[in-house]
């Protein structure tokens, strides 16, 4: 099957209909039959296919900003969503159902107020639907399938935020904005799902640099919802003659990890993105910040003072490019 793109790096045709995206490569219509809406925080609020609307509430305090409320063009309400680390609850149609999830958080099940299952679903590796049980058009109608991401109707794949992501091919419609590492080639191919690795990989945000449960974590962070021993980890080796702290490119701490997998519930992300995070931190307080790898052997002891806190109000020194890392001073 021969694929099409635009000069940015956008599938041309979806589902059979030629797609137009905005000047930030989201999806902004496909064909005549369906258009997509999307505020200023780049939430999508708005999907109007085949002449209906369906507006949607979006919770922005989430670690990724997920739907509340759905409702239709007369602002009558037609699903309230409850969620905390994960999706919770679903109130649609009079009845309320709660979410069963397999480990890597894809919905298994739908379960009534009285804990009856009404639905069943499996799924290939990669989200491609197998079943749903019951197999008649009266189950529950439900979005959140594969990873409990949003299904989207009239591309006949997934919202995935920054992306829209098919499963029949395990890649996404539009170049990922990261364009990549050198040392980690996989992340090279820019429209891969997960690292091409979805038994043990997802990718909410839709972007291999997560900046949507980075920006939650420095503000929790920020709020010290999280101490800032593991975060200062990552911001050792302060050079005494500016306070610049120094960060390294590798986050492959334990603890670190741990912290980050907290503030997001802890499921497994793209593994490659935890050598991206505290990149995309520091951008969100410092745009013209760059991260640096720490090559020496000192140690967070030196320079005591250079905690999370620290690295959130001054980010590190500057450098010529992510890919030329200098060196802490001796």
């Amino acid at each position: 099957m021969a694929h099409s793109y635009d000069a940015d790096g956008n599938k041309q045709a979806v589902n059979g209909q030629s797609a137009t995206y905005d000047w930030e490569n989201r999806l902004a219509a496909l064909g005549s039959s369906a258009t997509y809406t999307y505020d200023a925080d780049g939430d999508r609020v708005q999907v109007s296919a085949s002449g209906t609307a369906t507006n949607s509430l979006v919770d922005a305090s989430l670690a990724f900003p997920s739907v509340a409320e759905e409702r239709d063009g007369s602002g009558s309400l037609l699903a309230r969503y409850d969620s905390g680390d994960d999706l919770v609850r679903m109130d649609r149609g009079g009845g309320t159902y709660y979410y069963l999830f397999d480990g890597l958080g894809s919905t298994r099940a739908l379960a009534d107020g009285n804990g009856n299952v009404t639905d069943g679903y499996a799924y290939d590796a990669f989200g491609e639907g197998l079943a749903h049980s019951p197999a008649s058009a009266a189950g529950t109608a439900n979005p959140f399938l594969f990873d409990a991401q949003q299904w989207d109707g009239p591309t006949q794949a997934y919202f995935l935020r920054a992306r829209y992501y098919n499963q029949a091919s395990g890649r996404f419609l539009s170049q990922d904005p990261y364009g990549g590492s050198n040392s980690d080639p996989v992340t090279l191919h820019r429209y891969l799902y997960a690292g091409d690795d979805p038994v043990n990989h997802i990718d909410p945000s839709g972007q291999v640099e997560m900046s949507d449960v980075v920006f939650a974590l420095a503000v929790t962070v920020a709020l010290g919802a999280i101490t800032a021993e593991p975060l200062s980890l990552i911001a050792r080796n302060a050079p005494p003659d500016d306070g610049s702290p120094q960060v390294p490119a590798d986050l492959s701490d334990p603890d670190l990890e741990s912290s980050l997998k907290s503030a997001i519930g802890g499921r497994n992300v793209m593994e490659q993105g935890w050598q991206t995070m505290l990149h995309t931190i520091v951008q969100k307080v410092d745009p013209g910040a760059q991260i640096v790898r720490d090559d020496t052997d000192a140690t967070t002891e030196d320079y005591p003072d250079y905690d999370a806190t620290n690295i959130l109000e001054h980010g590190p020194i500057n450098t010529s490019g992510q890919d030329n890392f200098e060196t802490a001073p001796e």
